[in-house]
């Protein structure tokens, strides 16, 4: 492969020449005129698709838990078990799709069947999203829609970054990282942009609706179905592995021969190498090194729900009418990921390895704590919010008997000189005639209209009477019921009124919620521009259809809270993201044996959906009726499963150091031992280069 003759350099050195294989030659091209000619131009249509993908799946999901709560009307509690119920689904069929991929049918049958299925889960989410709230079609037709999206974002999440990987040949690795570097870019595009504009998608009023969530649903539901139409031209031209063996099963099926009988597994090793059995026990060490994981995902997937149901109750103006709505807070993280991974990789974790080691399991413990102090930080921002949120319900007294204190004061109205501003004295002796009465229980109701003046105009309404047994006046004010009136006069001299003046001690008889009803108002100039979150306004339209009076009446404050205050947690997670998950799949991939890396990451997102789980049934159980109490639980618990962790990282767990398969480009000429030397210096060049890009492709698998 290389012939070892001398020749002299440009600077007059002897060096040995090296002529290289065709191969080596291929990942030699570094100029791009030399990458574009040769680019297999089919990973283009990969990447679009991965765009359209990932806008699609993060549009959906970013106004999902506001769908849940205004339109299906479900609780909060309610929101939170369906949104992160949603979530574990969408991370435990990846495993499923790495299943039919690898043992079946191949990556290319799978991302293609499986995208149909998912573009067809967003148009039925989109078409629910058009029918009226009060459809019965809700909320079966939207679940039925969330859930065959489960299936296709997590069927096809293992496949397409390793089937656009496939379209490379060897000796093209620098290329393949290029490709990376795109496909991990198009990922964050299409999540930053959707996390956006999707809220403000959600927020225009449409339909006769203050919200357009079929607008919000309908645009991912489009580039879904986009996404399967720009993989799929590709598909004449596409590489397309065969399926090989079927790992997991295999793994599988030495678990249970193990778990049977321990002799049982050393004989399997006279039917499977010794190395793969040897690989399934190394796997089993890092699994268990998986236990705490997921209690940093239950932590780190409520930005989503919880935080999300946080914001609402926040204050959401940030300058004049400039607003920053609840769920694009959720954009901060993906905007800070990009920043912090370079930050981390070439400053921080340099000044921190000069003081100390910096291993992959001090990372993650130091990534959980960040993460319990995250919980903490929204836990007080809780309880400031629910100082200010606090609000109580308002009642109205329909009516009043004498047995309760409505305060209800009727005056009389003198025609020809009254005085609007001092009607009467309701405590005057000289104006009322008392009666005392023994109440028996029984009531005669007759309904008789009665004019009465208040202080806003002339109003009618009904008067209840009783019928009581009179007795001498002049004893006052009894404990019981009183019940005044005037003497019926035959004079015209005398004025027509009637007092009901109650005094005593209320008691609640019991309450009714009328329904709601809408009611078309058909008037012109009438607008109501409303900029507070969470405050709740009457308004009240009199005068004629063609010049409307309005009266605004506010009910509820608005929040006071402002949601800048939720970015400290969203910083801190966020960190906590960089040191726990991007270092965790490093540790994992890195510890595992090469025939059980594609396996090991299917598992490493199956450690979400467990962490998911915890958040469904810790709702599901109602054990917090405080939102602040539940932050500070999630924290305490977070601290106490990252000390067993480190606890595990000190005193179980020893490293693993497998050995990089060699490039066949880069062995010497006998095929075996170590590649040629200016073919390792130039490698260490492009592994300086590509060190970041291979930390970004791993947070764009777990993307």
């Amino acid at each position: 492969m290389v012939d070892k003759k001398r020749s002299s350099t440009r600077d007059g050195n002897n060096e040995p020449e090296i002529e290289m294989s065709p191969e080596l030659k291929k990942e030699m091209y570094t100029t791009w005129g030399e990458m574009i000619r040769h680019w297999p131009k089919t990973t283009l249509c990969i990447v679009s698709n991965e765009f359209c993908e990932r806008f699609s799946y993060y549009g959906m999901r970013t106004v999902l838990i506001l769908y849940l709560l205004n339109v299906l009307k479900f609780n909060d509690s309610q929101s939170t078990v369906f949104f992160n119920g949603f979530t574990v689904l969408c991370y435990i069929t990846p495993l499923l799709g790495s299943i039919l991929a690898d043992g079946y049918i191949g990556k290319f049958r799978t991302i293609f069947f499986v995208s149909i299925l998912y573009a067809c889960g967003q148009v039925i989410l989109a078409l629910a999203s058009i029918k009226d709230k009060e459809s019965k079609i809700h909320p079966w037709m939207d679940l039925a829609g969330l859930i065959i999206i489960g299936f296709g974002t997590g069927g096809i999440k293992p496949c397409v970054s390793a089937f656009g990987g496939d379209q490379f040949e060897i000796g093209q690795e620098r290329m393949l990282s290029l490709f990376f570097s795109m496909f991990y870019f198009s990922i964050n595009a299409g999540s930053m942009i959707s996390t956006f504009i999707s809220p403000i998608f959600r927020s225009q009023p449409c339909l006769g609706q203050d919200s357009c969530y079929p607008l919000a649903f309908g645009i991912p539901a489009i580039l879904m179905v986009l996404a399967t139409c720009l993989f799929m031209a590709g598909s004449f031209w596409y590489k397309k592995p065969p399926p090989k063996e079927n790992v997991f099963g295999e793994v599988a099926r030495v678990f249970g021969v193990g778990a049977l009988q321990y002799s049982a597994l050393n004989m399997m090793a006279y039917k499977r190498s010794k190395k793969f059995l040897d690989d399934v026990k190394s796997l089993l060490r890092v699994l268990i090194m998986f236990l705490p994981v997921p209690m940093f995902w239950a932590l780190y997937d409520q930005q989503g729900s919880i935080w999300l149901i946080q914001g609402i109750q926040m204050d959401c103006r940030l300058f004049g009418n400039l607003l920053l709505l609840p769920d694009q807070m959720q954009t901060l993280n993906a905007v800070l990921i990009l920043l912090f991974i370079p930050l981390f990789q070439i400053i921080i974790y340099p000044l921190i390895a000069k003081c100390f080691a910096i291993t992959p399991l001090r990372k993650m413990v130091a990534g959980g704590l960040l993460a319990s102090l995250s919980l903490a930080v929204a836990g007080f921002v809780q309880i400031s919010v629910n100082i200010y949120f606090t609000c109580s319900l308002y009642r109205v007294v329909l009516a009043t008997t004498p047995r309760y204190d409505g305060n209800l004061v009727m005056c009389r109205m003198d025609a020809t000189d009254f005085d609007p501003a001092h009607p009467c004295n309701p405590r005057s002796p000289s104006d009322f005639y008392y009666w005392e009465t023994n109440y028996d229980g029984g009531t005669d109701d007759r309904k008789a209209n009665s004019t009465y003046m208040t202080a806003k105009g002339n109003s009618t309404d009904y008067a209840v009477e009783y019928v009581f047994k009179p007795v001498k006046p002049g004893k006052g004010f009894c404990p019981g019921a009183l019940l005044y009136a005037l003497k019926d006069f035959s004079s015209k001299l005398f004025f027509r009124w009637q007092l009901y003046y109650l005094d005593g001690t209320p008691k609640n008889v019991g309450s009714k919620t009328p329904p709601k009803t809408n009611i078309t108002v058909k008037a012109t100039g009438v607008w109501m521009e409303v900029h507070e979150q969470g405050a709740v306004y009457v308004l009240a339209l009199t005068g004629s259809k063609d010049q409307p009076t309005k009266h605004i009446n506010q009910v509820v404050e608005p929040n006071s809270v402002s949601i800048l205050w939720q970015i400290p947690q969203i910083v801190i997670i966020t960190v906590a993201e960089i040191l726990f998950s991007i270092t965790g799949y490093e540790f994992a991939y890195s510890q595992s044996a090469p025939s059980m890396k594609a396996l090991v990451q299917a598992l490493w997102l199956l450690t979400t959906a467990i962490g998911d789980s915890i958040i469904v049934l810790i709702t599901a159980l109602n054990l917090f009726s405080n939102m602040a109490t539940e932050f500070f639980a999630y924290a305490g618990a977070m601290c106490a499963v990252i000390f067993v962790f480190a606890l595990m990282a000190i005193f179980y767990y020893e490293y693993n150091f497998y050995t990089q398969e060699k490039n066949p480009a880069f062995q010497s000429e006998d095929g075996v031992g170590e590649p040629h030397e200016k073919a390792v210096k130039w490698n260490e060049k492009l592994d300086d280069r590509k060190y970041l890009v291979v930390i970004m492709e791993q947070y764009t698998l777990l993307k």
